[in-house]
């Protein structure tokens, strides 16, 4: 039957048809256009009316191929039937070169091992997901994939999914093309996933030896020369070629799935699997990303990172993470702009609940999304007044973007192998494709952040030159907002989002809000993707405070009797609570040990490098990690030879590293001791901090291990400044429920003894005296109790016998 007239110019769906490709025995392909999004597509047209069985049987393959969302697999975007009966397809326009038309390019038509083994892991890749959705394609061959050329590598497109049967000229009777067809496909019998598994055997077989690895035309024809079995070259690995001829025996002894047959050539062909042979995102996503905000840019950026399976997959967990927290903030930051909504004056009580709860931990992805829901959601019957009358709707939808990736992480086994993860990822990425495609409302409101000459544009990856864009409305400089395209304000974000370096010379990261610091009174935590740099910021509490909730909604900190003040004694780990005035530079050099593996914390006696370590870096650690602390004293290596090295992450804190030349270890010692500590930090997951008085820098560096490591990564800790010193008085009896009496105080006590080296062990000695004198009736540290221990000097001199037995001020 011919088609009813030309089909040039006719409109199908969306699409307007254009010139013709290809005819065969029962169809045609055409390019087209699909109007609205200006995107070039290819028509397939039945030959023959929808209400031939042939015709039925084609769509129901349209609708079948169409579930296939993998990056490798061309898409069905519509399928219809017109009123004419004319059925139709319209699919990806693939632009590339057949496999057919590549390995007829090659010398003696054969393409090298590992050129091949890289192809054919992405073809098994898409076969596999195919398979596991009950689709088997039944007419793999090289005319029908597609490669494409991307940075060096090939890519394949799999064409006709299912429907090639139905289009091809070729394919008159069983379902295929002979030379390709198992031997099943032509005896009567069903047909499932190991056919296709045999078409890849005769593919990498003729990929890469040069000729198909049976001759014959027919069926017939190629089942008497299978009885006598293709002859390997010599050439080639014997082992390759058995892997090849797994493929092409019985169907009850070939590989079990596409992903097996593919890591049987890999290993035999002795090539390890290279990190781009990973399953990716779709290709059209990267120019959608340059438009999203700069966390979410990020997160979806790193997949296409990942060195293996195991990457890929936490760079996975980190997109639902990130996006799920970005839509919690941005709820957060419209309930400041609008108020609770209509209906009241108050939040409901699990929107309450939520808030009160991230003061005490990290919330869950499907909690911040539950938050962004409550805050939003309440403004269904006005959505316009909302900052983001987008976010309303996806509040509001009855199925969520979020919710097959988090049924799917709750479901996820902690280990796996690499086959399993690759196979997992292949079917995986899709739904994240998805979700990122939800957010696209999300490239409508630009990230800014306002700088004097204009605001900064932080969308899309990180750069070292930011576009810039004007905008019309008030906004804080260096403060990160929201605003529309013509530049006008939408929502202020600070202090939920800040900008800001993570180590002093470092460029500005974004930090996004992520929950309470670690530890009881340690502000807010906020974490830059995609390298975890942190920093803590104490605002955060006040402004939920402020606009959120109300002054009584968060939990108040209780009263805590234990001493606040170590005195003369260096803070420890478990005294994170109540170490202050240094958590800047704690954030800071826990960003620098994200990328510096060996770092030494110097300054003068008495700065409090130690308490500055132990209390302000220690309890930063991201969970999962462990602190060794150690001191070189008499045996520098018998201290060194008690930590244990595995492949947990691991930092090694060496405190007070003069005492290697103090306390007698001799010259080889102390060049091998400091040797050990360079190689321990050169293993992946350890991390070597050195606290050293500045008096003996010299000395350390001379040791030719330390020379070159030392250059690198010097941490300065002198004397706080003045108000740094004000509030590590007045903190920490803050945190414990006291407060002075005399408002002044504290600046007076700085103000005595600023000047003087050991300023912080004088100011911490007082405070001591001053706590132990405390008076608990109305919870205040008196001007009476200081005056009666004769200020600073007084207490001082109440403990001077002490600070000459040690010979030195103690490290606070």
């Amino acid at each position: 039957m011919r088609l009813p007239g030309p089909l040039a110019g006719r409109t199908l769906g969306e699409f307007t048809v254009g010139e013709l490709l290809g005819e065969g025995a029962h169809g045609v392909v055409h390019r087209a256009a699909q109007r609205g999004l200006d995107r070039e597509v290819v028509i397939k047209v039945l030959r023959a009316r929808a209400t031939d069985e042939r015709a039925a049987a084609f769509l129901r393959e349209a609708q079948l191929a169409a579930r296939l969302d993998h990056p490798y697999a061309a898409h069905v975007y519509a399928s219809g039937v017109e009123p004419d009966g004319l059925a139709w397809i319209a699919m990806e326009l693939v632009r590339g070169t057949t496999l057919a038309d590549v390995l007829a390019l090659q010398p003696r038509g054969r393409m090298p091992v590992a050129r091949w083994v890289g192809l054919l892991d992405r073809i098994c890749e898409v076969v596999h997901t195919a398979h596991e959705q009950g689709i088997v394609h039944r007419d793999l061959k090289p005319a029908n994939i597609m490669v494409v050329a991307r940075a060096g590598r090939l890519l394949p497109k799999l064409l006709d999914l299912g429907v090639a049967a139905l289009v091809d000229e070729r394919s008159e009777g069983a379902v295929g093309t002979p030379a390709y067809m198992a031997p099943e496909q032509g005896g009567g019998e069903d047909i499932d996933a190991r056919a296709d598994i045999y078409a890849l055997g005769v593919m990498t077989w003729e990929a890469l030896t040069g000729v198909r690895p049976f001759a014959g035309a027919t069926l017939g024809e190629l089942a008497q020369v299978r009885a006598i079995g293709p002859t390997w070259p010599a050439d080639l690995p014997a082992e390759l070629g058995a892997a090849v001829r797994a493929a092409l025996g019985d169907r009850d002894a070939r590989p079990a799935t596409a992903l097996a047959f593919a890591a049987a050539v890999r290993d035999a062909a002795g090539i390890r699997l290279a990190a781009d042979a990973l399953p990716r995102l779709d290709d059209g996503l990267r120019a959608e990303l340059a438009w999203l905000p700069q966390p979410i840019a990020e997160a979806v950026g790193a997949i296409e990172r990942a060195r293996n399976p195991h990457q890929a997959r936490d760079a996975l967990w980190a997109i639902v993470d990130v996006a799920a927290r970005w839509l919690g903030v941005l709820a957060l930051a419209a309930r400041r702009a609008v108020g609770p909504g209509p209906g009241g004056d108050a939040d409901a009580p699990a929107v309450v609940a939520l808030v009160r709860a991230l003061h005490r931990r990290e919330l869950a992805d499907e909690e911040w999304l539950a938050l962004a829901r409550g805050l939003a959601g309440r403004f269904a019957a006005a959505r316009e007044a909302y900052p983001i009358p987008e976010l309303v709707d996806l509040a509001l939808a009855e199925a969520s973007p979020f919710a097959p990736l988090i049924a799917l992480r709750a479901a996820e086994l902690a280990a796996t192998s690499e086959e399993t993860l690759r196979a997992w990822l292949a079917r995986t990425l899709p739904l994240v494709t998805a979700l990122v495609r939800a957010l696209a409302f999300l490239a409508d409101y630009q990230l800014v952040v306002p700088r004097a000459d204009g605001a900064e544009l932080w969308i899309g990856a990180r750069a070292a030159r930011r576009a810039m864009m004007h905008v019309t409305g008030e906004l804080a400089l260096g403060e990160p907002a929201l605003v529309d395209f013509d530049g006008r304000p939408v929502l202020a974000l600070a202090p939920l989002v800040a900008i800001a370096a993570p180590a002093p010379g470092a460029r500005d990261e974004l930090f996004l809000f992520a929950g309470p610091g670690r530890g009881r009174g340690r502000g807010a935590r906020l974490v830059a993707v995609p390298d975890g740099f942190e920093r803590h910021d104490d605002d955060v509490w006040a402004w939920m405070r402020a606009h959120l909730l109300g002054g009584d909604a968060l939990a108040a900190r209780p009263t805590d009797e234990a001493a606040p003040y170590r005195g003369l004694a260096a803070f420890t780990a478990a005294d994170a609570d109540r170490f202050v005035g240094r958590e800047r530079q704690a954030d800071a050099l826990l960003n620098r040990l994200l990328v510096t593996p060996l770092v030494a914390v110097v300054g003068p006696s008495g700065a409090g490098k130690s308490s500055f370590v132990q209390a302000g870096l220690v309890p930063r650690l991201p969970a999962g990690w462990r602190a060794v602390v150690l001191r070189p004293g008499h045996a520098p290596l018998a201290a060194f030879a008690r930590v244990a090295l595995d492949d947990a992450p691991l930092v090694i804190v060496v405190d007070q590293f003069e005492e290697l030349f103090t306390l007698g270890a001799d010259a080889d010692e102390r060049e091998r001791f400091a040797a050990a500590l360079v190689a321990a930090s050169r293993r992946a997951q350890v991390r070597v901090v050195l606290t050293v008085r500045d008096d003996f820098l010299a000395r350390a560096g001379a040791l030719p291990a330390l020379r070159d490591q030392l250059a690198q990564g010097i941490e300065l800790v002198a004397t706080p400044s003045a108000d740094e010193l004000v509030r590590i008085l007045t903190e920490p009896a803050r945190r414990a429920g006291y407060d002075f009496d005399d408002p002044e105080l504290p600046t007076r006590m700085v103000r005595a003894v600023a000047a003087e080296p050991g300023a912080l062990a004088l100011l911490s000695f007082t405070a001591a005296r001053l706590w132990e004198l405390r008076d608990r009736a109305f919870h205040r540290l008196t001007r009476a109790a200081y005056e009666a221990i004769g200020g600073v000097e007084g207490a001082l001199a109440a403990h001077a016998e002490a600070v000459l037995a040690a010979g030195t001020l103690e490290e606070q």
